[in-house]
């Protein structure tokens, strides 16, 4: 069985406990306690001990990405420990409960997994119908509404119970939302933090086609609603002043409106990799670039132009918040282009000149060549991560260089569908993209 080495140990730790409840003799620093059908307590040593055995039941079983390790603690307590004694058990008698227990453990913990629906609200995306995205589907806020509504009248909940009235009240709260739905299976916490991510890769791939200009969207929580205030507080002169500030609105990227337009730029190429259930290491690298590019785009910055005016000559402009969140943004465009440039630390700043060119200059008559691009957006990114100097990153064209990250990974998907179309061709693991970057690997044009 493969649960047997841990039975010692953790029959130890329920002796303790029978010998403190026949002596009354409770240690004052207790770490965990339960107290179900027993009284089961650990000091902190005892609950380092357990915690131990957990993470390699987690480890050695494979269980780390459906089950949580607080959630195995959990249900090792509630149905193999507690449930394995009494206040007069012996330890042989522990011992064999917990062999039957541990016998049943597996299918206790698999009773948990399920498919789960989620309503995930999106800010910053409008929808009118709603929009498939093979596992994900778009609402908008009425027809959300109306599908929770429904949910409530076929489960027979009374419009005057309170529970009714509550999740009215919560949905009204939402009208500046539209909402993913999808369904994923584990536990609870492992299939909503899997709906999150999913949603995430989603709204990463639309990122590509969000004018820079418009507010940045996202999942509430991460991004505040378009229509909220920041409220500060604060103590002046014996005084509490409190200030607000309404974020800036901004129309909010119609989904219906560009979807012809998206999909003519290998929308639903993306749309059928996060679908996928096993990913080649290059499609691996694509949506882990596209990732770093929406953590660039997705929350917008702002900054006043007198401000930039009084502090650009000062020692005071590194101190303004502002610069500090677009020295972020660039950082991030960094991490999105390495993310299909380089395979290890080796690679010289020429090398990722000639790559970038060849992925930009793809299928183009006449070739430009984008060297002095790529060195003013790597000297900004060293004065800000390195040196921490924001001096130069004021005078940045930020639009254009976000702009250029973005064709690169256009440009990229071109290729790797192009790749993908030829029978006698791939691009699928690092070395056949090593070997496309150096001449070995190409199309025919």
């Amino acid at each position: 069985m493969k649960f047997i080495k841990y039975i010692n140990d953790i029959a130890k730790l329920i002796e303790i406990n029978i010998d403190r409840i026949n002596s009354m003799n409770f240690p004052e620093n207790i770490r965990y306690s339960m107290s179900t059908e027993n009284i089961f307590e650990l000091t902190y040593e005892e609950y380092d001990l357990l915690e131990q055995i957990v993470e390699e039941i987690s480890y050695d079983n494979n269980y780390g990405n459906e089950f949580p390790k607080n959630f195995i603690f959990d249900k090792l307590v509630r149905e193999v420990i507690i449930k394995s004694y009494n206040i007069d058990s012996d330890i042989n008698e522990i011992k064999f409960n917990l062999k039957s227990r541990f016998e049943e453990f597996e299918s206790i913990l698999n009773e948990e997994i399920k498919d789960w629906t989620y309503f995930i609200p999106i800010s910053g995306i409008y929808v009118e119908d709603e929009i498939n995205f093979e596992s994900m589907t778009f609402y908008s806020f009425e027809s959300f509404k109306m599908e929770v509504l429904d949910y409530l009248n076929n489960n027979h909940f009374v419009k005057d119970e309170l529970i009714y009235k509550k999740a009215i009240d919560s949905i009204n709260k939402l009208k500046s939302f539209c909402f993913v739905k999808l369904v994923t299976r584990g536990t609870k916490e492992t299939s909503k933090d899997k709906a999150i991510n999913k949603v995430n890769e989603l709204l990463s791939i639309f990122s590509l086609y969000k004018p820079h200009d418009n507010n940045g969207f996202g999942i509430m929580g991460e991004v505040l609603p378009l229509n909220s205030e920041l409220i500060t507080y604060c103590f002046y002169e014996n005084k509490l002043n409190t200030i607000r500030k309404r974020t800036v609105e901004s129309r909010h990227f119609d989904l219906n409106e560009n979807l012809d337009n998206m999909k003519n730029y290998y929308l639903n190429y993306l749309i059928e990799l996060i679908n996928k259930n096993e990913l080649a290491e290059v499609e691996k690298k694509l949506l882990n670039s596209i990732q770093w590019y929406y953590e660039s785009v997705k929350k917008e910055f702002m900054y006043e132009e007198e401000v930039i005016e009084v502090t650009l000559e000062s020692n005071e402009y590194y101190e303004h918040h502002t610069y500090f969140k677009l020295g972020i943004r660039i950082i991030n465009l960094i991490s999105s282009l390495e993310s299909l440039l380089i395979f290890n630390n080796k690679t010289s700043p020429e090398t990722k000149k000639e790559r970038f060119n060849l992925i930009m200059n793809y299928k183009k008559k006449e070739l430009y060549d984008y060297s002095d691009d790529l060195d003013e957006l790597y000297d900004i990114r060293n004065d800000v991560a390195h040196s921490n100097k924001l001096y130069n990153l004021l005078k940045l064209n930020i639009a254009k260089n976000t702009y250029l990250i973005e064709m690169f990974i256009i440009k990229f998907i071109e290729i790797k569908i192009a790749f993908d179309e030829d029978e006698n061709k791939s691009l699928n693991t690092k070395e056949d993209l090593d070997k496309f970057y150096n001449g070995k690997n190409r199309l025919k044009n």
